[in-house]
């Protein structure tokens, strides 16, 4: 045995033995034995191995940029627009897309699918047999982004339609591209679904297969799309998911044969806001068959209330049919309609707050147009419109073309004493903005004064029902913004309430709103002192009021219910019995340059102040700023007045300056001082004569203005026996020792001037049977007296001089000053030798000891 032999003998009897045996050992000593295949061996693992490299590497860094290149080429002859930022391949993934960026148009500034990585399902042999190659991909971390309104111009539009976190499996086959497994981020939404784009075909001339579907054709298609498909983009973008959403979606998409579209759609969820309103749940539910659109229920729940719309879209002919119910409160009401409504409800000044119920049906009528075709009903519980209290309400609504009508109103207008019910109907323009309307109403004023043009709101201010509210029947009309166009007609009537601070238990008018005049023609009123009946217009343009009325109701009162200027004209008088009153013309409040009125009035119990006439007739003219009382005449305290007053008002001042010219005959002495002193019983006695001129500012707290003159004549007075000469009667007694008699009937005359709120005389002549008086001083509005009088025996008989010369001595010391005030006059001795004085010693009221 050789050396070899030696050498593969050990080996030889292991693989001859039991352990050693078999096929396998035999095949490799074989091998060992052939040089040729080793190199082929060696020549397999060099391959592999720089197969594993190239792999590697086309895994880790990425294609050749040749190829990435090549591949967006062979994408653009298809019609898409696709930049990749390298290919990688992946040894478990197959080709991988990096940094896909997908453009829908030519014309799009941003890519319409943006992903982080898409995985293509590649068959080589058809790519190199120049056939479709793409079996699909599948779709990792992307973005996808829509234009409602075709083109992509801006990345953040409202009217993006935006898909993050996209994941989706996308198989290419012979009938399409089959989706399955989408999952994406939609606002917040979770959406999962699946479907089919049906991939319509085509035939070349060089027999080849190419794909239609392109992202263009999508974008075409939007850009066509009816108005409302954007709104809804910015409906989306308006939600603000806090709580859990889920949606699903089904699909099979045709690109050219629309009428086999069908589309499901549903969705849920929780917390969320919408346009800053928040809602507990709410779902959706969508379908889309062909052209159209079907919507069985959007809902959405807040508490108890709950808003819920259903409907269909034919999106071919583009027609409309909803059906919309909504329990939510009023500014959720508001909040969710379309802005076009909104728009409107806002000019018209219609939104609230409160509780509402409402249901409408809109079409079928064109998408554009359906908003102009609605009927239904709303329903108002304890809601505020512009300041308006709504205790509960009904209307039914419908709205054709440009005209929207309300009708079957039915409501609880106003709060506690001012509430009352309001029924009628009413019309309004939207393109105009005309409206009309009738209405019965059994409610204060005061309670809508907020919805009022400022001519009828400062009439209903004026008003205050103590007890019940008015009623009325209304026909009205105008346009929304113009007040001057403004038509109002309404037979009213009221009882028991306050009108310019003037009770009215009784009233009934037919009025009318018209070119900013308010008109009562005509008007009753009735009152406890009587009644009046007559026309008044108020002009609030040109301030004027125009009246033409009879009444035996109170000159003041009447004159506040007319207009508070005229009022003012009036206030000086007293009227304290019944009147007849005639009253015609224009009264001009602003400039008064327009004042044009007479007024005849015949009363009782009629004056000014502390003059107060038992009759009274006259004729008041105001002309301009004057206002003129004549032939005044009448009966005063048993006696007769004549008289005449100017009143002539000073616009700068806004005041008003008077003039009175009186002149009296046989009154008596007595009632006049009871009314004067403001006294129940009085002592004075005789008969009062005489006239005063007296000028001045008709305010009561300007007695500053007063100034005048005039006389005073009484006879036949017991002019010692009254409180203002007991004091003086009082001392002569003292002097003559058993005080004559000063019981007899004594004469008054002086003349007098009035200035500085005084009044000033320098002949006071009182004349008695034994008793002559001489006097002058002042006595001031506060009553304050500073008079001084000298006292001398009378006649001319034998007996007079006799006494005169007997009593000479104490006569020629007979001055006495009057002091005090009217209530409280005090006499007392001037220039008296103080032994003398002890003679006036005493404690009776009226009396000084004089110094």
């Amino acid at each position: 045995m050789n050396k070899k032999q030696t050498e593969k003998g050990p080996n030889h009897s292991r693989v001859s033995g039991t352990e050693n045996s078999g096929f396998l050992p035999w095949c490799g000593a074989c091998l060992r034995k052939c040089h040729p295949f080793r190199f082929a061996c060696r020549a397999v693992l060099i391959v592999i191995l720089l197969f594993l490299l190239a792999a590697l590497y086309a895994d880790l860094v990425g294609l050749p940029q040749g190829v990435t290149e090549r591949v967006e080429a062979a994408f653009r002859e298809d019609g898409y627009d696709i930049r990749l930022r390298r290919i990688r391949l992946n040894v478990l993934k197959g080709i991988v897309a990096e940094g896909l960026e997908l453009y829908g148009a030519p014309r799009d500034r941003y890519p319409s699918l943006l992903a982080g990585e898409v995985i293509l399902l590649w068959n080589p042999l058809d790519w190199l047999h120049e056939r479709q190659a793409l079996t699909g991909m599948r779709i990792r971390d992307g973005l996808f982004r829509l234009s409602t309104l075709g083109y992509l111009y801006d990345e953040t539009s409202p009217y993006n339609l935006t898909l993050k976190d996209v994941s989706a499996d996308i198989a290419v086959e012979s009938a399409g591209y089959r989706v399955a497994d989408l999952s994406a981020n939609a606002n917040g939404i979770l959406v999962t679904g699946k479907g089919i784009i049906v991939r319509d075909k085509r035939g070349d001339g060089d027999g080849k297969k190419r794909l239609l579907l392109r992202p263009e054709t999508v974008t075409r298609i939007l850009e066509n799309n009816v108005h409302w498909i954007p709104r809804v983009s910015t409906q989306i973008h308006n939600m603000e998911i806090r709580g859990r959403a889920e949606a699903k979606l089904d699909f099979i998409i045709h690109t050219t044969n629309t009428l086999a579209n069908e589309l499901s759609f549903d969705a849920h969820g929780g917390d969320t806001l919408v346009r800053g309103l928040s809602f507990d749940e709410w779902r959706v539910e969508a379908r889309l068959l062909g052209t159209r659109l079907q919507v069985p229920v959007i809902e959405a729940a807040k508490g108890g209330s709950i808003v819920s719309v259903s409907g269909q879209v034919d999106l071919a002919d583009q027609q409309l049919e909803a059906h919309v119910f909504s329990s939510l409160p009023a500014i959720y009401l508001t909040g969710l309609i379309p802005a076009a409504w909104r728009n409107h409800i806002e000019q018209s000044g219609l939104l609230f707050a409160g509780g509402t119920k409402a249901e409408l049906w809109i079409g079928p009528a064109a998408i554009s147009e359906s908003w102009r075709t609605m009927r239904g009903w709303l329903s108002v519980d304890s809601a505020e419109v512009r300041g308006v209290w709504i205790d509960k309400a009904f209307a039914s609504l419908s709205l054709a073309g440009e005209h929207f009508e309300i009708d079957k109103v039915d409501a609880l207008i106003g709060r506690d004493r001012n509430s009352g019910r309001l029924t009628g109907s009413a019309q309004y323009n939207l393109a105009t903005k005309e409206f009309a309307g009738v209405g019965r109403s059994s409610f204060a004023p005061v309670a809508v004064t907020s919805l009022l043009p400022p001519q009828i709101k400062e009439v209903c201010r004026s008003m205050e029902f103590v007890q019940e509210p008015p009623s009325g029947d209304w026909k009205f009309g105008g346009v929304i913004g113009n007040p001057e166009t403004l038509l109002l007609e309404a037979k009213a009537s009221g009882r028991n309430f306050v009108y310019n601070g003037s009770y009215v238990s009784n009233c009934w008018a037919v009025l009318s709103v018209s070119n900013r005049v308010f008109s009562l023609r005509p008007v009753h009123v009735e009152r406890s002192d009587g009644s009046a009946e007559g026309t008044v217009a108020i002009d609030y343009r040109n301030g004027r009021v125009t009246f033409d009325a009879v009444s035996g109701v109170d000159p003041k009162s009447l004159a506040r219910m007319i207009t508070p200027v005229l009022e003012k004209v009036v206030r000086p008088f007293r009227c304290e019995g019944p009147v007849e009153i005639k009253a015609a013309g224009t009264v001009d409040y602003r400039s008064r340059e327009g004042t044009d009125f007479r007024v005849d009035v015949k009363a009782r119990d009629f004056g000014m102040q502390w003059f107060l006439a038992e009759e009274c007739e006259f004729t008041c003219f105001g002309v301009g700023t004057t206002v003129t009382v004549n032939c005044i005449q009448g009966s005063l305290y048993g006696g007769s007045f004549t008289g005449k007053v100017d009143i002539v008002w000073d616009d700068a001042a806004s005041n008003a300056t008077g003039e009175v010219l009186a002149v009296w005959k046989g009154v008596d002495f007595s009632d006049f001082s009871r009314n004067i002193r403001q006294v129940d019983d009085d002592s004075h006695r005789g008969k009062l004569s005489g006239w005063a001129n007296v000028k001045g500012l008709l305010e009561v707290n300007r007695t500053d203005t007063i100034t005048g003159r005039g006389r005073v004549k009484i006879e036949d007075g017991y002019l010692f026996k009254i409180p203002l000469f007991g004091g003086l009667s009082r001392l002569l007694e003292k002097i003559y020792l058993g005080g004559l008699s000063f019981s007899s009937p004594s004469n008054f005359k002086a003349s007098f001037d009035i200035a500085d709120r005084t009044i000033t005389t320098e002949d006071i002549e009182v004349a008695g049977r034994l008793m002559y008086i001489e006097g002058v001083g002042n006595c001031h509005f506060n009553q304050d007296l500073d008079f001084i009088f000298k006292v001398k025996p009378l006649g001319d008989n034998v007996l007079a001089e006799t006494f005169r010369l007997l009593t000479y001595p104490i006569s020629s010391l007979l001055r006495f000053q009057l002091t005090g005030s009217l209530n409280v006059p005090k006499w007392s001795p001037v220039n008296w030798p103080k032994e003398m004085l002890k003679v006036f010693e005493t404690s009776e009221p009226g009396v000084v000891r004089g110094e």
